[in-house]
């Protein structure tokens, strides 16, 4: 007897096994139907986040890691930045660790895959056991789900379908917790919420658990006006509420290692291109046939010349999807079902919201919680449209099947998943199509930009600035993205090993002060005569432009012109001025007088604009003459020669996140050719570690002011960049990690225990 209860649990598990499996392989073998183009492993995508912001800061800290580094500095961008802190690199992200194993960029198009199957396991979720759907009603949902034009308009963008991926994980256990006592939906809540952060676009998260908050709130009322109906309060219903937003918390301290790096620099940093106004992009109400009509899809998705993933606009699940939820909601409301009722007015809520301006609930809510403002855009709520749409049309279909046979419940939910894939297929083949370019394309490069590397003498950036680069940016065709890389774009020259002090591109979150100097100087880039001492002050070395940049002086000279093999009757010129760049200058040799500190602080007064003031003083410029040009005016090419031969500082290694030294002087102030934050250390060779006093901290070079130790001789000294945030986040994240282990690991195999 005993053995056949043994028996008969194995069969079970067995069974359950088996049907996951099962939802594996269906919603595996329908997406990749309709992101065929994803697994060409001779193809790659050739759009501008992936191939400008994703794909190099992947191979980046690929090679980072490789060399036995954490990727938290990048010298190669704007003259140092940080790398981890920038959500969107995702190197603490495990599925980013299984895209290098594999190799790029390959890896990331199955990362993406992987992620629209996870997306779809989630909603298959979402429709089976919170719309009580049947099963392959479930797999219609979950495939119309994941393939929807939502997640095409974002399939170039790995860090948004990564973390969209984890939303209906989120909305499955939050919504299953309110209903039961069982501790694996917490859990759900926990490692969804900690997974999405991770992935690297923290705004599809908490757009999520923004409206999971609204469907709690709802349920918790109507469980309560439905109590006072039946006289039968269940006041658990709260402590499910309260223990969920525990479960919430856990999920934010698992991921501090991210949040905590991501919060500092945020607070620090700006976006070069922001929106012109906090709900773009938001849904269009002209635009609601794009839900079911193929054809105006299509159509918008070619807006102005812009692919759909930037019109934010991605909502087609076809008509066949539309009807059923349309029947779907009706039988919802004739129901009076709360789970559902929530879910219907979470749905409405969640559209009127998407629709910014236009619904007229997002002014509400952006009037009482100035938090959602910062989620740039309404249009990320379609997300949860999306997915209550599709959970609503399994419903319905599941309700229109009722009282039908087995067979006609097996052989019409067949028919609507492969009518679905069939849609998606089609609809979606245009876009995906011209996304994808030869895998070969990625190995243009630009050998005369390639020479100017990161090295123990000095940077040798890159100055790089272009005329036409949000032309290129939206261009899919081979010919753009290889123009793109000639043209040296933000990010690339990490892969180029090039450092780079570039103007414009979204993701890279410059700091205000970067961000202000750099728009300052590319005016007068334009316009007037190119200021060699600011840009060797910066490490720069060449200047590469489409611009017939003025030299007005035997200072600059053009290296070398060479015409565009793609963009007609252009020619890019690259510069190389005669002043010598090294990491650290003498600081009194270069500017020949004593009051530098003032000098530096009046510089990046008043965020580098022209009428710039000090303690309410005016500067007086003389005229003709800018800020930059004011403050260098004496230093000549031998007064760099003179600074560089001067500094008792000079580099022996450059590392990805130290630069070693060696020294013979005990106190000194010394310039250096690069941005800085106070979070730099700097330690000596008698490992005394000392805090790096930066005047002006993420400028775009820093007065450093520093103490050797007090032995004569010669002294090692290093800049290391090991923030507090980053340590404090992986201190705490590796403390909730191993509290939830002892919490729920006992539980889990005291619950698979078996008595015979």
């Amino acid at each position: 007897m005993k053995s056949r209860g043994k028996t008969l649990i194995i069969k079970v598990q067995e069974i359950r096994s088996l049907r996951c499996v099962t939802v594996l392989v269906l919603i595996g073998f329908c997406l990749g139907a309709i992101y065929y183009p994803l697994l060409n492993y001779e193809k790659t995508i050739g759009g501008m986040d992936f191939l400008n912001l994703v794909f190099p800061q992947s191979e980046y800290g690929r090679q980072v890691i490789s060399a036995g580094f954490i990727p938290l500095w990048n010298w190669h961008t704007w003259g140092g930045s940080p790398l981890l802190a920038a959500a969107q690199s995702a190197v603490l992200y495990p599925a980013t660790w299984l895209s290098w194993a594999i190799g790029l960029p390959f890896g990331l198009q199955l990362n993406i895959f992987s992620h629209l199957v996870i997306a779809a396991s989630g909603a298959f979720c979402v429709a089976r056991y919170l719309f009580a759907a049947d099963f392959l009603p479930s797999i219609a949902a979950a495939v119309a789900y994941s393939g929807s034009g939502f997640f095409l308009g974002h399939v170039e963008q790995v860090n948004s379908v990564a973390a969209l991926a984890w939303t209906p994980w989120f909305v499955y256990g939050f919504v299953q917790h309110l209903r039961t006592d069982r501790y694996y939906s917490g859990l759900i809540i926990a490692l969804s919420t900690s997974a999405s952060f991770f992935a690297g676009h923290p705004q599809h998260i908490l757009t999520a658990i923004s409206f999971a908050e609204i469907y709690g709130i709802v349920y918790m009322l109507m469980a309560f006006m439905q109590g006072i109906r039946t006289k039968q309060q269940d006041r658990r219903v709260f402590c499910r509420f309260v223990s969920a937003q525990c479960y919430l918390l856990v999920g934010g301290l698992l991921s501090t290692a991210q949040l905590f790096p991501l919060a500092e620099l945020s607070s620090y940093s700006e976006r070069i291109w922001p929106y012109s106004d906090p709900y773009t992009p938001y849904f269009h109400l002209r635009h609601l046939p794009a839900f079911f009509m193929p054809r105006f899809f299509n159509r918008l998705a070619g807006t102005d010349g812009q692919p759909i993933g930037y019109t934010e606009e991605g909502v087609y699940v076809g008509i066949l999807m539309a009807l059923l939820a349309s029947l779907g909601i009706y039988k919802a409301i004739r129901s009076a079902n709360i789970i559902l009722a929530s879910a219907l007015i979470v749905l409405v809520l969640a559209f009127l919201f998407a629709c910014g301006p236009e619904g007229g609930v997002a002014p509400l809510i952006f009037n009482v919680i100035r938090f959602f403002e910062k989620l740039r855009g309404t249009a990320r709520a379609l997300n949860i449209v999306v997915l209550l749409v599709t959970g609503f049309a399994a419903y319905g279909l599941t309700a229109l099947l009722k009282d039908k046979t087995r067979i006609v419940k097996t052989t019409i939910p067949l028919g609507a998943i492969a009518l679905t894939t069939l849609d998606y297929a089609f609809t979606h083949q245009p876009e995906l199509s011209s996304l994808m370019v030869p895998r070969a394309v990625l190995t243009t490069h630009a050998p005369h930009l390639g020479q100017s590397q990161l090295g123990k003498d000095g940077p040798g950036r890159i100055y790089r600035f272009m005329m036409r680069d949000s032309d290129l940016y939206l261009d899919h065709r081979a010919s753009a993205v290889a123009e793109r890389i000639v043209r040296h774009q933000p990010n690339y020259n990490m892969i180029l090993g090039s450092s780079l002090v570039d103007g414009y591109e979204e993701g890279l979150l410059p700091t205000w002060r970067l961000g202000n100097f750099l728009r300052r100087f590319n005016r007068n880039l334009r316009n007037s005569v190119l200021d060699a001492p600011l840009l060797a002050f910066m490490g720069v070395t060449k200047v590469f432009s489409e611009y017939p940049l003025p030299s007005g002086s035997n200072i600059w000279r053009v290296e070398k012109r060479f015409p565009s093999r793609f963009l007609l009757g252009t020619t890019y010129e690259l510069w190389e001025h005669i002043y010598p760049t090294a990491w650290f200058y003498d600081a009194k040799a270069l500017l020949k007088r004593e009051s530098i500190q003032d000098d530096i602080q009046r510089l990046f007064a008043n965020s580098f604009y022209p009428d710039i003031y000090l303690e309410s003083k005016p500067i007086k410029i003389p005229p003709g003459m800018n800020m930059c040009e004011h403050l260098l005016r004496n230093a000549s090419p031998e007064a760099f020669r003179q600074a560089v031969k001067d500094c008792p500082l000079k580099v022996f290694r450059v590392l990805p996140n130290k630069l070693s030294f060696r020294t013979y002087q005990e106190n000194h102030s010394v310039i250096f050719a690069g941005v800085l934050s106070k979070e730099w250390k700097l330690r000596w060779d008698s490992q005394r570690s000392d805090k790096l006093h930066v005047e002006c901290p993420w400028a775009p070079f820093s007065l450093l002011q520093f103490k050797a130790p007090g032995q004569t001789g010669i002294h090692c000294g290093t800049f290391e960049y090991n923030p507090m945030s980053y340590r404090l986040g992986v201190f705490v994240t590796l403390s909730t990690l191993g509290w939830l282990l002892s919490v729920f690991a006992p539980r889990h195999f005291l619950r698979c225990k078996v008595d015979y």
